[in-house]
């Protein structure tokens, strides 16, 4: 070959499709502690009615540090229904993702230990993930990156927060809000439907729900503009998700938005239109359980039967920092 010829070489590459990955089975869990609305206004100079019209929380769960009740309890008991519904056992499972901002410990991860309780092999990749309320959203769009690209075939998603080990008793505007517990759910390959793209944001020059570790690590909330931003980022964001997605609103079967209390969400349905009718509400005997409340309504949503003739899902969250992500979903083939 001389100087003037151009050798051609020729491979031939596999090609490589992609996954769709879906939503399989949903579980939920509450502790069994339950406080009334009553007990909380009792503590303060407040009516149950006053935390009833403002929050929509009538009761909450929280733990019962009597009874040792932790948060890997209701990990492990939602993620044990979720497996359940999906068919499928821990031994299968190679991910575990914990999104949460109270675990029981502050390392090694809450994912650790329930994958150890739930029997998942010892080589699974097992990790937390800090978001706050929009935590679970987050951590399902990675999940479902996953295993679209083949790095996982089966992965355990848990939304599960103990917002009693940070509530602000200190105020009355926002203690009557917060509970615990956890949902989980299942995902895996699917021929149809499936999870469509995340999509999300975060502004962290509004201070207007954090927590700082010289406060003791409580939640700090400025209520009316927690309310505006909220309302208006979970807007946009899901529209951006259902055009990501190449869907509009008139395909939204269901929306589950993060339960923060009852005004935002109903103020994000009648923003988009949708009908209440279409949207989950689940604060009335759950409130206000950060990075739990997604996958908790799921798990109440497929129990109610309504996830079972398929249709689109939007579920949107909105957390500290503040932070904010939208997913879609279709689910298809899974009947209670």
């Amino acid at each position: 070959m001389n100087s003037t010829e151009t050798a051609t070489v020729t491979t031939t590459t596999a090609p490589r499709s992609v996954r769709v990955a879906g939503m399989l089975g949903f579980g939920g869990a509450q502790p069994s502690r339950v406080v009334s609305s009553e007990e909380v206004a009792a503590r303060y100079d407040l009516t149950a009615d006053w935390i009833i019209e403002r929050t929509g929380v009538e009761s909450r769960r929280i733990l019962d540090l009597e009874k040792g009740e932790s948060l890997l309890d209701l990990a492990l008991a939602s993620s044990r229904d979720a497996l359940a519904v999906a068919g499928r056992s821990a031994e299968e499972v190679d991910t575990v993702i914990v999104a949460t901002i109270t675990p029981d410990n502050v390392f090694p991860a809450q994912a650790v230990a329930l994958a150890d309780a739930l029997g998942v092999p010892g080589r699974a990749v097992v990790f937390d993930l800090s978001a706050a309320c929009t935590g679970f959203v987050t951590a399902l769009g990675h999940a479902a990156a996953a295993v679209e690209a083949g790095r996982s075939n089966l992965a355990l998603v848990v939304g599960g927060d103990a917002l009693s080990r940070i509530t602000p008793h200190d105020d009355p505007k926002s203690a009557p809000l917060f509970g615990d517990a956890a949902g989980a759910v299942v995902v895996g390959p699917v021929e149809t439907g499936g999870i469509g793209p995340l999509v999300g944001g975060f502004d962290h020059q509004h201070r207007i729900l954090f927590s700082e570790r010289d406060d003791g690590n409580v939640i700090r909330m400025r209520g009316r503009e927690t309310y505006s931003h909220a309302v208006a980022r979970m807007s946009e964001v899901v529209l951006e998700a259902l055009e990501a997605a190449g869907k509009t609103l008139d395909d939204v079967a269901l929306l589950v938005p993060h339960q923060a209390n009852i005004r935002i969400v109903r103020a994000v349905g009648e923003k988009l239109g949708i009908e209440n009718e279409r949207v989950s509400t689940q604060i009335a005997d759950v409130g206000n359980t950060s990075a739990a409340s997604i996958p908790f309504a799921l798990g109440r949503e497929y129990a109610a039967g309504r996830l079972a003739d398929g249709g689109l899902i939007v579920m949107v969250g909105f957390g500290g920092g503040f932070a904010y992500s939208a997913i879609t979903a279709e689910i298809e083939g899974i009947a209670p």
